[in-house]
């Protein structure tokens, strides 16, 4: 099989899944029940938002395979995402998981915590039955923006990626 023929193969299932997708939405948009933690969209079910944040931080994983991921820095927003997966699975996550998902040494991790809890947008907090365990989620804020972010990429995406035009005199 030819590499142009596989090419169009994964564009046509990657079609086909953003099609059973939009399905989906709709059908969970007219169930009244809510499935997760995340926060309802209108547009976009909490569901395609999940597959979404899980999608975006296996291709973070994948990418580390290819690429040296030392040219690559957003332990932040890998924290982000992966709280974002274990919200739309109505869990917290442990802090030594949020700090190993940030992809960073253990010290930067928790210095992003700290931003991150102080930008208003995560908390971290005891466990109720062991206080040396500490649990950390999404606060409101956190878990609706990620859910707006989210949510606007997949309706960029199913709307057809733009052109990106590149200067061939800028570039290199």
């Amino acid at each position: 099989m030819s590499s142009e023929m596989s090419l169009a193969q994964a564009n046509r299932l990657r079609a086909a899944a953003f099609e059973m997708l939009a399905i989906a939405d709709e059908l969970e948009r007219s169930t009244p029940q809510r499935r997760s933690g995340l926060p309802f969209s209108e547009t976009v079910s909490p569901r395609s938002l999940a597959a979404l944040a899980t999608k975006q931080f296996a291709d973070r994983e994948l990418r580390k395979s290819y690429i040296n991921d030392a040219f690559f820095g957003e332990p932040a927003w890998d924290m982000l995402l992966y709280l974002f997966i274990k919200c739309s699975e109505n869990k917290r996550a442990y802090k030594t998981a949020v700090t190993s998902a940030s992809g960073v040494p253990h010290s930067t991790a928790l210095r992003y915590l700290e931003l991150l809890e102080r930008d208003g947008v995560l908390i971290v907090e005891p466990a109720e039955g062991d206080k040396r365990v500490q649990l950390v989620s999404l606060t409101q804020k956190g878990s609706s923006a990620m859910a707006n972010y989210l949510s606007r990429s997949l309706q960029i995406v199913r709307q057809g990626l733009p052109e990106i035009g590149v200067d061939r005199e800028t570039s290199a």
